[in-house]
């Protein structure tokens, strides 16, 4: 598959992933606007996740039709991608500090440790990429994670909704 096409098809998966987080207000307690705490979180997390890989994705598209090297465009995008998920990720945990304890023990701390080496090795491949690497396939490896983070998101509220 080549990048334009794999960048569109993240795009419209971006837009479909956003677009879903209106049936997970829509169900459950949530149309009255009854939002446990860490919901709002992951709520935020899947706009987040989604807007981020939309972003990457379009830059992308707009850098490759430029007369810009392929390499610059790979290497343009992992620095915004680095600096987006670096900021988000700060967000996040500032805002988990805010949860109380009896909203953190509703959390699960494994799979957000896991997530965070995740991230963390992603962030990684970004750096490889800014250093040496200059190809698609890291910045498509950041576009897919946050793609499965936000759809991760999506499938935990809309399971909690029902609860």
């Amino acid at each position: 598959m080549e990048p334009g096409d794999a960048l569109i098809a993240a795009i419209e998966a971006s837009i479909a992933l956003a677009g879903f987080s209106g049936l997970v207000v829509v169900l459950g307690r949530r149309s009255q606007g009854e939002w446990l705490p860490q919901e709002e979180l992951r709520l935020l997390n899947l706009l987040g996740a989604s807007f981020q890989a939309f972003l990457i994705s379009f830059l992308a598209v707009l850098l490759l039709s430029t007369n810009l090297p392929p390499s610059a465009t790979w290497v343009s995008c992992s620095v915004v991608w680095s600096l987006a998920t670096a900021s988000h990720t700060g967000w996040v945990f500032a805002r988990r500090r805010q949860l109380g304890d009896a909203d953190l023990a509703k959390t699960n701390p494994v799979m957000f440790w896991s997530i965070g080496g995740l991230v963390l090795v992603v962030i990684l491949l970004q750096i490889a990429n800014i250093a040496s690497i200059r190809e698609f396939w890291p910045v498509l490896a950041g576009i897919i994670m946050n793609l499965a983070l936000g759809a991760r998101q999506f499938t935990h509220l809309l399971l909690s909704g029902w609860r």
